[in-house]
């Protein structure tokens, strides 16, 4: 492997088990409690530090640990099959450093390993944890995504919904910026449709309830390569 690959967040891949594949619940909608997405950054490729973050919804405290083979699942959980260890973690922006310089893999194995996976953990052992993968030979690859509109205006300038739906669109940092990217949408209420989008696809949120304050997150990601996000809370 010679590129980063980012997992599938484990409780979206739960959910669906848990459902039978028949995606009875409600893609889209996000519980407190959840870890939404995983994302690598890199100043200096390919030997300076890796900045890693999460995004979280109601996960107020997590932890790392690095894995220099995939996370195996078993009865009580995933497990390393190599040695492991434990990163720093900035709880304030749910963040850590890896300095490649300085990991503990023994120097007879490090020129087999060309990843290394990532695992963040919420406090709560309710928190379904994920994993991110980083390659140790190529610097992430993510999209340039910078932002949304909501019915084509700046969350910023716009006055409100009109009706019972609000069109959401990511905006890119240039024209060609999405293309190849999936871009994923998620609510703290009501729903999208559809709620994944290739290229520089648009999308509905349909509102339900009286909410006063709803937060969506959208996540573009090069499948494979690597992800990135943004955040805009809509008061209704």
């Amino acid at each position: 492997m010679n590129r980063m690959t980012i997992t599938a967040p484990l409780w979206l891949v739960l959910l669906a088990l848990g459902a039978g594949c028949t995606m009875d619940f409600e893609p889209s909608l996000v519980e407190p409690g959840t870890i939404l997405a995983l994302r690598a950054t890199q100043e200096d490729a390919p030997d300076g530090p890796l900045q890693i973050e999460a995004l979280t919804v109601g996960v107020d405290e997590v932890s790392w640990s690095v894995c220099g083979a995939p996370w195996t699942g078993s009865e009580t959980g995933l497990e390393c099959m190599t040695p492991s260890w434990s990163l720093e973690t900035n709880q304030e922006s749910l963040s850590a450093t890896i300095d490649l310089a300085e990991s503990p893999i023994p120097p007879e194995y490090e020129e087999f390993i060309e990843s290394l996976w990532i695992r963040v953990d919420g406090a709560d052992e309710e928190v379904v944890p994920a994993v991110l993968t980083v390659s140790l030979t190529q610097p992430p690859n993510n999209p340039e995504l910078i932002g949304v509109l909501l019915d084509g205006v700046d969350p910023i300038d716009w006055a409100g919904p009109s009706g019972e739906e609000i069109e959401v669109t990511p905006v890119w940092a240039t024209d060609s910026a999405s293309e190849g990217a999936t871009t994923s949408f998620y609510t703290t209420a009501g729903a999208f449709d559809p709620w994944r989008v290739t290229d520089d696809g648009t999308t509905m949120l349909l509102l339900e309830g009286t909410e006063t304050t709803v937060t969506l997150y959208v996540i573009a990601r090069f499948l494979g390569q690597g992800a990135t996000w943004t955040t805009v809370e809509v008061n209704l």
